[in-house]
């Protein structure tokens, strides 16, 4: 009996001492994960610059606002937060946007949170305009994403301060690479240079103008958030004749084009906005501007 009672005790004694050292570990986590500053970003070009200039900084978490709703959309309109989402939102440090006008449902979620710095990364880019509405898909552009690179990257150094060199070296070195796609995108359309481009909405301006292209919108209003009426529809047809476009470019995400196809006979050539891409910004950018290439080279006009 003093036996059997002996070994029930270390058995005991043993159980314990899984359980306590199995509290230490998850308490270990957790704290080392609220140790971390929390960063959010609001569209997913956003994320992979984060990705890109915060690589190899352990205590720094990234997280997205828009994730799976940006797959079936391309702006914030009737965008509404999950529970999740707004918990990320409360104990962020940093929210960094694409632009305020983009993301201005931002403003009402952050008022009075005096701990969260809020930084707009299209600070010193010249917003194109159609029909006096802002063109938001900055991003498309090289250029353009380029200065939204270094806006963040001095913006974060301000956050990370005993981080800015590995900052200055991330940010560097991915600036050289998209440098160096951007001049040799340049260098290959310089043959395509002044044709008309035929654009379903403004998505893909400022990667046309880039390229040395002409872009014509066959839709002037936002065609995400608005049905396809008969006079738009014809205005559209007519476009495409009177310039005898081969093809339009149009968003992966965009739906209503299939009645323009129907009835225009012409042919679409879908894009990624790379707001639902888990590729890096780079290859997606280059796939669009490749599939661009085949086309114009391949066209009739």
């Amino acid at each position: 009996m003093l036996k059997f009672n002996f070994f029930k005790s270390i058995w005991f004694w043993l159980v314990l001492l899984i359980f306590f050292s199995f509290g230490i570990i998850i308490y270990k986590i957790n704290t080392n994960k609220s140790n971390k500053i929390l960063i959010l970003s609001t569209i997913r070009p956003i994320t992979l610059a984060l990705n890109k200039i915060l690589d190899g900084i352990s205590d720094v978490e990234i997280k997205e606002i828009s994730n799976n709703y940006m797959q079936n959309h391309v702006c914030f309109h009737d965008f509404s937060l999950t529970a999740s989402q707004v918990s990320d939102i409360e104990r962020a440090r940093v929210i960094i946007i694409n632009n305020i006008s983009f993301e201005s449902f931002i403003n009402n979620l952050i008022k009075d949170k005096k701990n969260i710095n809020l930084f707009d990364s299209s600070k010193d880019i010249n917003i194109l305009k159609n029909n006096e509405r802002d063109n938001l898909y900055i991003w498309m552009s090289f250029a353009n994403y380029i200065k939204q690179i270094e806006n963040i990257s001095e913006f974060l150094k301000n956050i990370f301060s005993n981080k800015i060199k590995i900052i200055n070296k991330n940010t560097k070195n991915y600036i050289y690479e998209l440098n160096n796609n951007l001049n040799k995108n340049k260098k290959n359309f310089e043959k395509f240079k002044g044709k008309k481009v035929a654009v379903f909405s403004d998505e893909f301006d400022y990667m046309l103008l880039e390229l040395g292209l002409i872009p014509i919108h066959l839709f002037d209003n936002h065609m995400h958030e608005e049905t396809i009426s008969a006079k738009n529809m014809n205005a559209a047809i007519e476009k495409i004749r009177k310039n005898k476009f081969d093809f339009y470019l149009v968003s992966n995400q965009n739906k209503k084009h299939l009645d323009l196809i129907n009835a225009s006979g012409t042919r679409e050539l879908k894009l990624s906005l790379i707001t639902n891409s888990d590729d890096l910004y780079i290859y997606k950018i280059n796939e669009n501007i490749e599939k661009l290439y085949e086309a114009l080279s391949n066209a009739k006009y």
